[in-house]
């Protein structure tokens, strides 16, 4: 089953960003991260909906090869993959969408 949602197609719309093998990709009503990586860093994806300018957060911390997503009223327009690290900096992955440049 856990080989299954790591493989599972992504739609050829659907946005995808990286920061490691860490994923966040976005559907036409959902979101998901992904940990793709077995460091025990809990994951993380920050995404932005049209009618609001603040962030929303998804968190995963259940370790390598799973994935939390909710569902969304729309697309969101962008969102970006983000690494949970102990006592440094978070590892951000790109902001990625239609609206990745705003």
């Amino acid at each position: 089953m856990i080989a299954g949602i790591a493989l599972a197609p992504v739609s050829a719309s659907a946005a995808t960003s990286r920061q490691g093998n860490d994923t966040s990709i976005d559907y036409s009503s959902s979101i998901r991260i992904y940990g793709g990586e077995a460091d025990y860093h809990p994951v993380r994806v920050e995404y932005k909906m049209e009618s609001s300018s603040s962030s929303r957060h998804l968190y995963n911390y259940n370790g390598a090869s799973t994935s939390e997503s909710t569902s969304t009223a729309h697309r969101p327009v962008k969102h970006r993959a983000i690494e949970i690290l102990n006592n440094r900096p978070d590892a951000y992955g790109p902001w990625v969408g239609t609206a990745a440049n705003r």
